[in-house]
């Protein structure tokens, strides 16, 4: 689950737990019973199912005209499970062990003697502090649809877990982030179901996201997709129509949609309800933004698209993966992964390294830097495929150069530079992504196959500044 939340960012941090309640007549089992039982899960739950009594009490039992008593017996059996369970969630909501925690729940799923509710739990704090999401939450017909595309990706997570436990022998081969990409652009796909339901359309989300990915991805004339799309109800009293297109193009004819877009501007905007692109027009100033009744698609450049509200960025997809709006490089995370890895380092010593990758993150064309307690092993280990030099502290100047060349940087953790140009090898893994370009990929397969023998930290600088690193 954490590497499906890592994908959206490094610094968000969740835990997942199942929680059984019994539902045969074994006296000899447990009436409830969590996995994993860890630090986590301690004074969460009450160990007895007899003290949820007063719990299941503040929930009103149903009564129902079914012929059958065996059918009477099951449904009563049932609907009292079911209250147990909401119970469970008043209980883990109000729980001052959990009150530091967003949790999200399955539905029950029989599991031989138990029925098994998946809970899924984000830290609050970055919940509500760093991720942006929608203020409200957009209602359908049966549900509410998410307000985050972090929401939307633990909703997946727990589809992805009752998927599991309901088959015939649950548990086997359980590896539910087999295809974590997979997981998390489907929640992408669900959490566009709030623009669309917003424009009137909301079935349209099953495509939105695979035409948003197809739209970006085209060129016109040679040139990337740039441009800007409002959705909203065709009639929207915020939205000024300067131009309606007598026959509306659909939003999944994606040449005729990227040509259009060619139209758009910092202030004139295609006009969609989610299916179709029905005008050219704007959004007038005195539009409440507490609504939440228009959004924005916004084109930036080949295969990259952000969804906003207002001027808030709710998701940033980039060669069709998700994610949320980050700081270039998180400076704080990358010290404490520095302390993580490299046990004897001080406070302080790494003021030069800092500076080098602060240097070469203007580098434009992008460049990778390897930082290493063997770093001068790994230099003449790997001589054949670099650039030796006598070890020393590059200046600004100094990176800005060496960096201009293929290859990564051999550093020290206190900054100390060893050889230059070095071309990494490793063996592939399973944790590459083929969207992201072979610098990336490089990375990945030297921490792979090293860092547990070698402890080492990579830095990507892609081309357009954003820092990545690893592991």
């Amino acid at each position: 689950m954490n590497d499906v939340m890592s994908s959206i960012d490094k610094q968000i941090h969740g835990r997942l737990f199942l929680i059984g309640i019994k539902i045969s007549n074994d006296d000899n089992l447990p009436s409830v019973i969590i996995v994993p039982r860890n630090e986590y899960c301690e004074g969460v739950i009450p160990d007895d199912l007899p003290l949820l009594d007063a719990i299941k009490l503040t929930h009103q039992r149903s009564t129902f005209l079914i012929p059958s008593k065996d059918e009477q017996d099951r449904l009563l059996r049932w609907t009292l499970i079911t209250n147990t369970t909401y119970g469970i969630i008043e209980y883990i909501n109000n729980c001052e062990a959990t009150e530091k925690w967003k949790s999200f729940y399955s539905e029950l799923v029989p599991v031989n003697d138990y029925a098994v509710m998946v809970v899924i739990q984000i830290d609050r704090k970055s919940h509500d502090g760093r991720i942006p999401h929608l203020r409200k939450q957009i209602k359908g017909k049966w549900f509410g649809w998410p307000r985050s595309i972090v929401d939307s990706a633990a909703n997946e997570v727990i589809k992805v877990c009752q998927s599991k436990l309901s088959k015939h022998e649950p548990g086997i081969d359980f590896d539910p982030w087999e295809d974590g990409r997979s997981v998390l652009r489907r929640a992408a796909s669900t959490f566009m179901a709030t623009p669309a339901a917003v424009g009137g359309q909301p079935m349209s989300f099953y495509w939105l996201f695979d035409c948003c990915n197809a739209i970006s991805a085209l060129p016109y004339e040679g040139q990337s997709s740039y441009g800007r799309i409002l959705v909203a109800r065709r009639d929207h009293p915020k939205i000024v129509v300067t131009v309606a297109l007598e026959n509306p193009v659909r939003f999944n004819d994606y040449r005729a949609a990227r040509k259009l877009l060619e139209i758009s501007s910092d202030n004139c905007w295609l006009l969609c309800d989610a299916l179709e692109i029905f005008g050219i027009g704007y959004l007038k100033n005195d539009y409440d933004s507490d609504s939440e009744e228009v959004y924005e698609i916004q084109f930036v450049k080949f295969f990259t698209w952000h969804l906003k509200h207002k001027d808030q960025p709710l998701m940033i997809v980039e060669n069709g993966d998700p994610g949320i709006p980050r700081d270039k490089f998180n400076r704080q995370g990358f010290q404490l992964l520095l302390a993580s890895v490299f046990h004897d380092i001080v406070p302080g010593d790494t003021e030069e390294l800092l500076k080098i990758i602060d240097a070469a993150s203007s580098q434009k064309h992008g460049t990778m830097l390897v930082v290493s307690s063997m770093a001068s092993e790994e230099s003449k280990r790997l001589s054949k495929q670099s650039t030796l030099i006598r070890p020393k502290i590059l200046s600004k100047e100094e990176v800005s150069r060496v960096t201009s060349i293929d290859g990564a940087l051999m550093l020290e953790p206190n900054g100390t530079c060893h050889s230059i140009g070095v071309i990494l090898d490793g063996v592939a893994s399973d944790e590459g992504n083929p969207a992201r370009g072979a610098r990336y990929n490089s990375a990945i397969r030297y921490v792979s196959t090293y860092s547990k023998t070698k402890p080492c930290v990579v830095v990507v600088v892609s081309e357009d500044g954003m820092i990545d690193y690893f592991p």
